[in-house]
């Protein structure tokens, strides 16, 4: 199953306790949203509206523009960026109010913003006088399957309450995510998976120059989390260990074939035989042909 693939039912089934704890803690309308990637339009799936006095009202499979509300950001931000692009690049940015971000490079910063602080606003962007405030619901794989959005009037919910708002917010959304993976993302045997998949992935692929944040996010994990997590359970850094095994690859290729030095780097990524003979060096002391000559067979 694809990182994205959830059923909605599963999904509100997890979300609608968290939903209604926050309609009541906040007094305002709360709703969980996907992103349809292929219209690139937010959909509301659940809803938990206040029903007391004046209030925002959402409608169940309503889909709305991602560029103008605060739920959609949320998942856009939290999307591996190339997937994120991709659907930004299809885009319409059409002004609904003067709120409206219509330029491709301001979204951009906007998201930027939202990787920053971990929340996403509509300031009256799709319709004036409504504000809005949204975080990401992430999987087991921490790959955004949705968002979790509160609601109101600009009135009753200020810009200069959304940072409180937003903790409440993401307090809700991280349970969320941790109702959906069904365990915590540091546990030691979820851990222990990925880097086993790593260390199999990276004696692979000796021949060339891992890019480890790359490697990370195209399988939708954070690149910190794997960073440390790597470096707990194989006591060293990712980047290390991959540089380890090339060295070792190196050392048996010079001590038990006749390939040129030239073309032993080249196999191991290196396009420049002076920076792989330098790092030979720094790693073991000795320079290929010097390690070669010492290591034939007599």
């Amino acid at each position: 199953m694809k990182p994205d693939k959830i059923d909605h039912r599963i999904l509100e089934e997890k979300a609608l306790p968290a939903m209604k704890s926050l309609r009541n803690r906040l007094k305002q309308s709360v709703a969980l949203v996907v992103l349809d990637k292929a219209t690139g339009n937010g959909v509301t799936v659940a809803k938990e509206e206040h029903t007391s006095g004046v209030a925002v009202r959402f409608e169940v499979n309503f889909q709305f523009p991602a560029h103008v509300a605060a739920p959609t950001k949320a998942i856009l931000a939290a999307m591996p960026l190339p997937e994120s692009i991709e659907i930004i690049d299809r885009i319409d940015f059409r002004k609904y109010t003067d709120n409206s971000i219509t330029d491709r490079a301001a979204f951009l910063q906007e998201l930027d913003g939202i990787r920053e602080s971990g929340y996403a606003v509509d300031r009256g962007e799709y319709l004036l006088g409504v504000h809005c405030v949204a975080a990401a619901i992430t999987n087991a794989a921490s790959y955004p399957v949705g968002a979790i959005v509160t609601s109101s009037f600009s009135s009753l919910l200020p810009e200069e309450d959304f940072a409180q708002v937003a903790k409440q917010v993401l307090k809700a959304a991280g349970g969320i995510s941790s109702a959906l993976s069904g365990k915590s993302r540091g546990t030691d045997s979820y851990a222990k998976i990925i880097i086993e998949q790593a260390v199999a992935y990276f004696g692979q692929n000796t021949d060339v120059n891992l890019d480890i944040r790359k490697y990370a996010e195209d399988r939708n994990i954070k690149y910190s989390w794997f960073r440390t997590k790597f470096s707990e359970l194989m006591h060293v850094s990712p980047k290390q260990y991959h540089l380890d095994l090339k060295m070792e690859k190196a050392k048996q290729l010079l001590s038990e074939t006749d390939l040129p030095i030239k073309e032993i780097s080249l196999s191991l990524g290196y396009n420049n035989q002076n920076n792989f003979s330098n790092m030979f060096r720094k790693r073991t002391g000795l320079f290929p042909s010097k390690y070669r000559a010492e290591n034939l067979p007599a």
